[in-house]
């Protein structure tokens, strides 16, 4: 499969194209993907009627799911400009048939009714508004994409990372604010998606080769220096680029990311069920926390909180490992770091979201006890002269029991309901008068009173009268 970057707004790769307005005469919706058009004369640019006001859309239906890389509008038609617009990304399982190819989707979103009522599939990945500074052209740019977009532009957005851009099915443009809405230009960059079925992208990679063939035959003006590339260093690069195609077709699809296409050094499985590597997930809270949003689950868009949060898919992780030793030269491929016997194996697999809540708190903790632990364990093995090989499941087994021992160190424990319990400042062994503060110390009523400053006397920290429970 070829991995540079193809404008998928374009005709003769079977792209559909729609709008919900009337076009002015030779103005249609169809010049925006008619890359070929040969006759100067006609126009190549879009705009509606004069009489057409704002909202209007401009529906992209795409023959597969691709993966975006970027999206380039161009607003200005002459002396009629697009002052402003959004974009929306929507994500549709093809329907299984006969017919492959083109893809064909449950909901057609170039129909007005179907497309209300299908709004919840339409996920908003840019805005546009226009500033005093007129700009020919807007690039939003997809940053986790591994193919970046190269154009020059004055003006780069970012899309927001969402999981219908890595498998896009349809775009949405809805031009808001414009005296006739028009658009001159539109490029949709990216490549195949990685759900495509095999059949699926071979039949598309045909149709582009048929539109765009590639000449592949070089002349001896091109490179005049026979010694610099002879017939034995050609023979050489070929057996190496088909030694990389095959170890990068075998690699099992559940070791790579679906976000990023790439494979997985530390995998973390979501709420969700899906499972994204560490670094990728790490770079969609950084984005968006630049929108004053919280983390949250990069499918569903749900936030993380006490009950519901990423965890380090242990299992997986084993099952890389081992393929990657039994695969070496994918570590140089793919820049696979190995992780074993390395003290931040704890701080990468206990990642600690500190998302103000109670019960993550207590992840702070586990790596801090982890961290202890690794260190002893390593100024050990360098003062003995023998080396042990560990395995990765023995380092996951210690760090999981650490957690635990650290956690529950410092939750209360269970057993003093048993003994007898005394109160902590007057030694009062009356169990009917004893109260137990927020802070786990237990006082009789009469002490409790005399906190007037509501501080406890043992580690003087603050409570309210309300959080001060009956003692059983």
């Amino acid at each position: 499969m070829n991995e540079e970057l193809i404008n998928f707004a374009d005709k003769a790769l079977k792209t559909q194209i729609s709008c919900s307005a009337i076009s002015a005469d030779g103005c249609c919706i169809e010049n925006l993907i008619d890359q070929n058009q040969k006759n100067f004369l006609k126009p190549s640019y879009f705009m509606a009627e004069y009489y057409i006001k704002c909202p209007v859309e401009i529906v992209l239906t795409f023959p597969c799911l691709i993966n975006i890389s970027a999206i380039v509008v161009y607003p200005k038609v002459n002396s009629h400009r697009t002052r402003g617009f959004v974009l929306f990304t929507v994500f549709q399982k093809p329907i299984l048939s006969t017919v492959e190819f083109p893809c064909t989707y449950n909901n057609d979103l170039s129909d007005d009714l179907c497309r209300k009522k299908n709004k919840y599939l339409m996920n908003q990945v840019g805005i546009y508004r226009e500033s005093e500074k007129i700009t020919e052209k807007i690039v939003f740019r997809n940053k986790l994409h591994f193919r970046q977009f190269l154009g020059d532009t004055d003006n780069t957005r970012e899309i927001r990372t969402h999981g219908s851009v890595h498998s896009c099915s349809n775009i949405v443009l809805k031009i808001t604010w414009s005296t006739i809405p028009s658009i001159k230009k539109l490029e949709v960059w990216g490549t195949l998606a990685n759900i495509n079925s095999r059949s699926v992208s071979s039949l598309f990679m045909k149709q582009f080769y048929e539109q765009y063939p590639i000449n592949i035959e070089c002349s001896d003006e091109q490179y005049p220096n026979n010694n610099e590339y002879s017939d034995e260093q050609n023979l050489t690069e070929e057996k190496q680029n088909l030694k990389s195609c095959d170890t990068s077709e075998n690699i099992p699809v559940e070791f790579i990311d679906p976000i990023t296409c790439s494979m997985m050094t530390i995998p973390m499985l979501l709420p969700s069920g899906n499972t994204v590597d560490s670094s990728t997930l790490d770079k969609f809270i950084i984005e968006e926390q630049k929108y004053g949003r919280l983390p949250s689950d990069p499918f569903t868009g749900i936030v993380f909180n006490g009950n519901r949060y990423p965890i380090p898919n242990s299992s997986l992780k084993a099952r890389i490992d081992q393929y990657t030793l039994q695969n070496s030269e994918l570590s140089r491929e793919f820049n696979i770091c190995n992780i074993f016997n390395n003290k931040n194996n704890c701080e990468i697999v206990n990642r600690n979201f500190s998302l103000n809540n109670d019960r993550i708190k207590l992840k702070r903790f586990c790596d801090d006890a982890e961290v202890s632990e690794f260190s002893v364990e390593n100024k050990k093995k360098n003062s003995d002269k023998s080396f042990k090989v560990v395995h990765h499941e023995e380092i996951l087994h210690d760090s999981l029991h650490s957690c635990l021992n650290a956690a529950l160190s410092v939750l209360p424990s269970s057993f003093y309901r048993n003994t007898i319990q005394i109160c902590n400042i007057c030694g009062v062994n009356d169990q009917t008068c004893l109260l137990k503060l927020p802070c786990f110390h237990v006082c009789c009523r009469k002490c409790v009173i005399k906190m007037t400053l509501k501080l406890c006397n043992q580690c003087k920290k603050e409570f309210n009268w309300q959080e001060v429970n009956k003692f059983l």
